[in-house]
């Protein structure tokens, strides 16, 4: 079992923090006290009322046996998927799981770009009538990787939040804040906020804690990398925990850390 602990200074701070900023009445704590563990190879841990960290792992030629983070994200009587597993088994699981342990079935997932960690189970989310979403060039990027585009595209403004049309589009993803910072790990990657959590799901542009490389650079763009990072600050300055897709939960610090090590890739 994928066991990530949260720091007790980072945990208060959190708290302390959603107090301050009252979170979303639709990011509602479940009573689901049996929906933590291991269900059908996917690991599920809660990291903040109302939000759970799927992992699951997958063996790449490359960098051997690897584990890719998503959130799943209670809002009312359902739940929003941040995120797919590597394959189609991995994200019917966590339907089974939302479903069945969470009692809130999912609705609409958002994934953060065009790789098979992030879209890999787009398909099982389709056949189950899940609204999907994901930037217009991830969509546009997917079906040459042998991926399924979401059946929604955004649009961003140049500032890198959704455009009005986008915005009304999203309007089945509740409070969840869509940013674009700009090319890093890919040139369609980007990152959710739940802001009444005080979390930023950073997908794979962000890397994880004790990172000495950029891990993956294959579609990557190094030459903005460290400035996708830095705006990702920027545009959410209360956060305080920082999600990567390949390593555990830590705090603003691996914004720092992964614009430090891209300016050193260079």
């Amino acid at each position: 079992m994928i066991r990530y602990l949260l720091p007790t200074a980072l945990i208060l701070s959190t708290t302390a923090c959603a107090a301050a900023d009252q979170p979303s009445e639709k990011i509602v704590a479940s009573e689901a006290a049996d929906a933590a563990g291991e269900f059908g190879g996917v690991t599920f841990r809660r990291i903040a009322p109302g939000v759970w960290l799927h992992s699951a792992y997958h063996t790449t030629g490359s960098f051997g046996s690897v584990v890719s983070n998503g959130l799943v994200v209670e809002n009312g009587d359902s739940a929003i998927l941040i995120d797919t597993a590597w394959d189609d088994a991995q994200t019917r699981s966590i339907l089974q799981w939302a479903r069945e342990r969470l009692r809130r079935p999912i609705a609409a997932a958002i994934t953060t770009h065009a790789h098979s960690d992030k879209m890999g189970g787009m398909k099982v989310l389709h056949e189950a009538g899940v609204k999907t979403f994901a930037p217009r060039l991830s969509n546009a990027d997917a079906p040459g990787r042998g991926l399924t585009p979401a059946s929604t595209s955004l649009d961003f403004e140049r500032d890198g939040w959704l455009t009005p049309a986008s915005r009304k589009d999203a309007v089945p993803l509740g409070d969840l804040r869509v940013f674009y910072p700009g090319a890093g790990h890919t040139r369609d990657n980007i990152v959710v906020a739940i802001p009444g959590a005080s979390i930023i799901f950073g997908g794979c542009l962000i890397r994880p804690p004790e990172s000495t490389d950029m891990g993956n650079v294959a579609d990557g763009n190094l030459s903005h990398w460290d400035a996708a990072a830095e705006a990702v600050g920027k545009a959410f300055p209360d956060a305080r925990i920082v999600i990567p897709s390949h390593g555990p939960p830590a705090g603003r610090e691996l914004l720092t850390l992964t614009a430090d090590l891209a300016r050193k890739a260079r």
